[in-house]
């Protein structure tokens, strides 16, 4: 299947279930995420005060974190958020946003990661590079790094933690840690279909999941392989084919 015949599929499943998103996100994207997820027919939710978070994570389809726009009672929010996703099994994304400009920010998403419950992990080079490497800096939100400069180390949180993470810039890598894909057409793509990649990962997810029974380690490695391999990947590279995502999430339920 062509990448562009990938996205209209994604697009009506998301339109026929009409998943809850609920985004803990920063101030300067709120309007921007909240419009996109509406135009590709999801329901979205900004909802980032910790007396409410529980519960309204109780009802989402996925959950978003975006460290944007850090303070103390954010972050406590986005753990409490985060435990409750978990319990219920649902997608979670994180854009790491500025991890590497500050200690505040690089701890933060750090401990989040580490904490559990995060499906996705999505950033700049220098960001990801940052989650491994605290001698790494950005420029305030700016990647310093070039995405192939990010690629191994993507590969190795991934095998690490259990999860996919995605490098984003001229050039895209993803991986879960046995298979890293390199492409220059997958934001192209995202950008034509009107949806940030947070959302749109968050769209694969739910796709899966909904199909039947199935783990969240199972339906990770399932939205990847659509992410991955029903591209047209004659204008990407696989760079690595490790044999590393092996047994489960400590979380085995089922959907």
């Amino acid at each position: 299947m062509k990448m562009n015949e990938f996205a209209g599929e994604l697009l009506n499943q998301i339109r026929k279930k009409k998943p809850l998103v609920h985004n803990i996100t920063n101030f300067v994207v709120m309007n921007y995420t909240a419009n996109a997820l509406l135009a590709c027919g999801a329901s979205p939710v900004m909802a980032h005060a910790k007396e409410e978070v529980e519960e309204m994570t109780q009802i989402a389809n996925a959950l978003v974190l975006n460290i944007g726009t850090l303070e103390p009672e954010w972050v406590q929010a986005m753990y409490m958020a985060t435990r409750s996703a978990e319990k219920r099994n649902i997608p979670v994304v994180m854009d790491p946003v500025g991890a590497g400009a500050t200690r505040y920010r690089t701890e933060t998403a750090r401990e989040l990661i580490q904490e559990g419950g995060i499906s996705v992990i999505r950033g700049n080079a220098s960001e990801i590079l940052a989650l491994a490497n605290e001698k790494v800096r950005t420029r305030g939100v700016d990647s310093l790094h070039r995405t192939e400069d990010a690629a191994l180390v993507a590969s190795e949180i991934a095998r690490t933690y259990r999860k996919v993470v995605a490098v984003t810039g001229a050039t895209d890598v993803v991986s879960d840690g046995k298979i890293t894909f390199s492409s220059s057409r997958i934001i192209v793509m995202i950008e034509h279909i009107s949806i940030p990649l947070d959302e749109r990962i968050v769209g694969l997810l739910r796709k899966h999941s909904k199909q039947e029974k199935r783990s969240i380690s199972q339906v990770v490695e399932l939205a990847l392989e659509d992410f991955l391999h029903r591209n047209d990947t004659e204008k990407g590279r696989i760079l690595s084919t490790k044999s590393a995502f092996q047994g489960s999430f400590s979380r085995e339920e089922i959907y």
